[in-house]
């Protein structure tokens, strides 16, 4: 026996959670968290949060057996007991969405992921930045290993994405196999790897796929056309580190990039190819310590005055760390330029520079775009202070001719997209698309999957 069970994600980006159930264990994957504005607002005068609570929003899914019954309370849910049927999950990735819910877990179940994502994990555990608490009790995996849990059998499978680590799951069961892109791309800086889990999980039973761009794309996806292929010309991450360089040529002033925390591969070739120009980055001293993680030996330039943002004990310290303060950035001339980068929550800091003629580059950091109400008050202190905006950057997620490219590569017998805001436009030539309800539960039998008490049809051929 093999149940597929969806709980969440489904028609949202992000939120992510399947579970896979044999007769003798369970499998889980993505457990993140997405937040409406709303929820906050209200959290605001709530001194502590509690596993109850996300469960009574909705944020959470109500899953029985995961879950420590202490913190439960009275909340009508099965608690995990040891007793039980193993459990266990897999991670895709460290992004929020896919990963930010671990710390609401029972202590004692196990959870996998890359050994790249458990360095990222440790390193964000170590600054402060995992909401709730550090879930105890996860293992970094080696990428194409197999493994075993009772009668499942899985392997993790890197993919290329914005953040390191990133992978995308194989699970086979006695009755078929199940395999999950996780977030993928041909656009970044390594295309061969995506291409590379296409061809190992190519004609499986179920394939589970992002679908992020089908939700805002315009036409019909029948027209799309992979737009990353072929592999031997300039990827389009590459050609941003080249719009880039070309900008700051033009600069006379002092330019701030506001990249995102996680996209460590970014900024560090960013800096590799900056200074080869004679341009040094100079970091946050957040994004300077997950540069770190990666690349230890690299000597790393730190905007001394937000040295004092991160508490008494401040970050982990370490070397190669040269500090830059506020006069040394200010008086860059035109042999020794300085890029800053600069997150959203300290753009105040800007005020503390001469900020005539300054650029602000927007390259995916938070606020991601206007539908976050941040995002207009970032524009509104810009234009208050004549400070230019550009944006320069890149998503993380597949473009729809590319995805499509990707999909009729596996050929699955089932496809199954999830993670959109509109999965009925991602389909595949060969392969039947399921569009599952939240709590829906399919059962997959001698490799053919079907709904369990389907009350009416989800099943588009």
């Amino acid at each position: 026996m093999t149940k597929l069970h969806f709980y969440k994600g489904l028609r949202t980006i992000g939120g992510t959670v399947v579970e896979i159930e044999t007769d003798k264990a369970r499998c889980l994957f993505d457990f993140g968290l997405i937040f409406q504005n709303i929820w906050e607002d209200l959290r605001e005068g709530r001194e502590e949060v509690t596993l109850t609570d996300y469960l009574k929003l909705g944020i959470l899914p109500a899953v029985e057996g995961i879950y420590d019954e202490k913190e439960l309370n009275d909340y009508p849910l099965k608690p995990w007991r040891v007793e039980d049927k193993p459990v266990f999950f897999l991670i895709s990735h460290m992004h929020i969405d896919h990963m930010e819910a671990l710390g609401f877990l029972a202590e004692d179940i196990p959870v996998f992921m890359t050994e790249d994502s458990y360095l990222l994990y440790g390193g964000l555990k170590e600054t402060g930045e995992i909401f709730y608490r550090f879930k105890e009790g996860c293992t970094g995996l080696r990428e194409n290993s197999i493994y075993q849990l009772e009668d499942i059998r899985f392997r993790l499978i890197g993919t290329d994405h914005d953040v390191p680590g990133a992978c995308g799951f194989e699970i086979r069961t006695d009755e078929g196999n199940i395999a999950y892109t996780g977030d993928l791309r041909l656009h970044g800086f390594h295309p061969e790897a995506a291409l590379e889990f296409a061809k190992e999980v190519k004609g499986g039973d179920v394939l589970i796929t992002e679908g992020v761009t089908a939700s805002f794309m315009e036409g019909e996806w029948e027209e799309c056309q992979a737009e990353s292929l072929p592999l031997n010309r300039i990827t389009p991450e590459d050609a941003l580190i080249e719009e880039i360089k070309e900008v700051l040529k033009e600069e006379t002033g002092i330019t701030a990039i506001n990249l995102y925390e996680r996209n460590v591969e970014r900024a560090y070739i960013l800096l590799r190819e900056l200074k080869k120009e004679g341009i040094r980055m100079v970091w946050e001293p957040l994004m300077a310590y997950y540069i770190h993680l990666f690349y230890p030996t690299e000597t790393l330039y730190v905007y001394e005055p937000l040295l004092g943002e991160y508490g008494q004990g401040g970050l982990p310290d370490f070397l190669y760390m040269v500090p830059v303060t506020k006069e040394e950035l200010q008086e860059q001339t035109g042999s020794e330029k300085f890029l800053m980068q600069l997150f959203f929550k300290h753009t105040f800091y800007l005020l503390d520079l001469d900020y005539q003629n300054m650029l602000y580059i927007h390259s995916n950091g938070v606020p991601l775009g206007d539908y976050d109400p941040a995002y207009n008050k970032l524009m509104d202190f810009l234009e208050r202070f004549h400070i230019r905006y550009q944006y320069l950057g890149r998503g993380g997620h597949a473009y729809p001719g590319d995805l499509k490219y990707l999909l009729e590569e596996i050929s699955p017998k089932y496809l199954v997209p999830l993670h959109s805001l509109k999965p009925e436009k991602v389909r595949c030539q060969e392969g039947i698309q399921l569009l599952p309800r939240e709590g829906s539960v399919y059962l997959l039998n001698n490799h053919i999957l079907k709904e369990l008490e389907q009350k009416e049809t989800h099943v588009n051929d």
